[in-house]
């Protein structure tokens, strides 16, 4: 028996229980972006997916969003392989995105010295000269909590305890096994570029950008070129701090989090974290107050980040500490139909700078000018007061040259998370901004979960060319990211997401959303302050179409 597959437009025939990675291998690995996975009719597939019918065969490169995901996933179980042939002991975790690539440091908080990272770099190599073929393991939650607990890594343990997930995924390319979120390339000779970079007390896993691929390094005597770039080095020690602080309180993975919800002490958690978010915003707070001379606070950030909240208990908080605070939103000046300050293309802000740029320079020259939306009281700067200016357009200082002025700060809001799937899987933040992009558009009823996430490209498009480069020029950044929100993000977002699924177009999108959700416990929503960043998010909990 022989089906027929539509690869990229050409039909070809197969026989009958071929699987996903056998039809790899026979599209060759000549070309500088070999086929690393595939979406079959629609859904991407684990290598050893087997095709019972005829269908749409589409393979992934690294030159596609989840080609790439699958090369550095691929990377990442390499890496653990090596180290654990290297140093059975070693105990590595994982930490934020630094410099295209993810930092890795050890449990025990010690520095890991050059010669240890040489090793693992030097082992990583072998494992893919020998082109290991990839493993996957379907097994229960109870067998692989039993695996781990074998192993000695308690967080594996701690995140299969409270699941009641039928079966999970475990991949690799060796003895050991890895949490499987998604697929990996079928043979360790697919990963052949990256290096092993350190940095601080731990190293950088590097990966290639798509223009550099070919003439990455190889090797360790070749990396000489490559630099660990400090331009998100503030987000960096940002994200190392917090989940410091969250470890202290005793939730710093996802199966942390289960057990506190799962033993009653989801109040308290989220209590915890409230607390920190308060915490965070007075430390903000004291820094503008301090600021000798300061007259304006620019704040901008990523979409769905919270960045209304953010500036609007600042404001209250300056207030209280006797600093008068005007807050100007830049939506209030622009076209009312473009949400998030975006146009359907998402290709420019929707507002005019030079006009509201005029507006803001009449402020600080004293002057009132008209409130913006209809119906609202004309703005002036309180004696003695400061000038906070919610921008949609990046803290671009070309777009506002305000910012340019001695007297000007900057703030900018981000999403990162706060913990981690396990000490070996990170969180990334864009699920999280992207489940929240979804339940603003659903409680503005200005878009279905459907709409949101076919808009949420044009989204990060806008925010690749006009949030990101930015972003690290800022003198202050708040992550309004909170511990315990995936469970609450469950909760309010997966009803949603079952329904969304069902549309092809965004079936990719509504698939790697559940199955990050699926690694939490939901919590009750009725829990979350009304003060919350996160009652944004929920029907009704919205101030105005304008807020991000």
């Amino acid at each position: 028996m022989s089906i027929k597959l539509n690869i990229e437009g050409t039909e070809k025939t197969y026989p009958r229980g071929v699987t996903v990675g056998a039809v790899l291998s026979q599209l060759g690995r000549s070309s500088t972006f070999p086929p690393l996975g595939a979406f079959v009719d629609g859904r991407l597939e684990f290598h050893d997916f087997v095709l019972e019918k005829d269908c749409d065969f589409q393979p992934v490169r690294y030159n596609n969003f989840n080609g790439f995901g699958i090369y550095r996933r691929s990377a990442v179980v390499i890496l653990l392989e090596a180290a654990r042939r290297v140093c059975p002991e070693l105990r590595l975790v994982i930490g934020q995105s630094l410099s295209e690539g993810y930092f890795f440091s050890l449990t025990t908080g010690r520095p890991i010295g050059s010669p240890a990272i040489f090793n693992i770099e030097g082992e990583m190599r072998k494992l893919v000269e020998l082109d290991l073929p990839a493993i996957r393991k379907r097994l229960s939650p109870a067998v692989a909590s039993a695996y781990y607990e074998q192993a000695g890594f308690p967080d594996k343990v701690a995140l299969f305890r409270y699941l009641e997930l039928p079966e999970v995924d475990l991949v690799g390319y060796g003895d050991s096994l890895e949490l499987g979120l998604g697929p990996i390339a079928p043979s360790t000779g697919l990963i052949p570029r990256f290096a092993l970079v350190s940095y601080g007390d731990g190293f950088v896993l590097r990966f290639p950008t798509f223009e550099e691929l070919e003439r990455f390094p190889t090797w360790s005597v070749d990396r000489g070129r490559l630099k660990i770039a400090v331009s998100n080095v503030k987000l960096f020690y940002l994200c190392r701090a917090t989940r410091a602080a969250n470890r202290r309180l005793g939730i710093g993975t996802a199966g942390d989090l289960n057990r506190a919800i799962a033993s009653g002490g989801a109040g308290e958690a989220v209590a915890s974290a409230e607390r920190y978010f308060q915490r965070s915003l007075i430390r903000t707070a004291r820094y503008v107050k301090l600021t000798e001379g300061l007259k304006t606070l620019f704040i901008s950030g990523l979409a769905a980040s919270g960045v209304s909240c953010v500036a609007r208990r600042l404001a209250a908080i300056l207030e209280g500490a006797g600093l008068p605070c005007l807050l100007v939103r830049e939506a209030d000046y622009g076209d009312p139909g473009h949400l998030a300050f975006l146009d359907p293309a998402g290709s420019r802000p929707a507002t005019d700078a030079r006009e509201f740029n005029r507006l803001l320079t009449r402020l600080r020259d004293g002057e009132t000018i008209p409130g913006g939306a209809p119906g609202r009281e004309p703005l002036r700067i309180p004696d003695g007061g400061i000038l906070m200016v919610q921008v949609g357009g990046g803290l671009d200082r070309k777009r506002y040259p305000l910012m340019h002025r001695t007297a000007s700060r900057s703030l900018f809001v981000t999403c990162l998370p706060q913990i981690l799937l396990d000490n070996h899987n990170r969180v990334f933040s864009t699920n999280f901004r992207c489940l929240r992009w979804m339940l603003r558009g659903t409680a503005l009823a200005c878009r279905s979960p459907i709409d949101s996430l076919r808009s949420w490209a044009a989204v990060r498009r806008y925010e690749n060319r006009q949030m990101l480069p930015f972003q690290n020029a800022a003198d202050l950044i708040f992550n309004s990211t909170l511990t315990y929100e995936a469970a609450v993000l469950k909760a309010l977002a997966g009803p949603l997401l079952e329904e969304a699924g069902k549309e092809s177009p965004v079936r990719v999108d509504a698939d790697r959303l559940q199955n990050f959700l699926k690694w939490f416990l939901p919590l009750d929503p009725g829990l979350v302050p009304e003060t919350s960043v996160l009652r944004e998010y929920f029907p009704g909990g919205c101030e105005c179409a304008g807020d991000r």
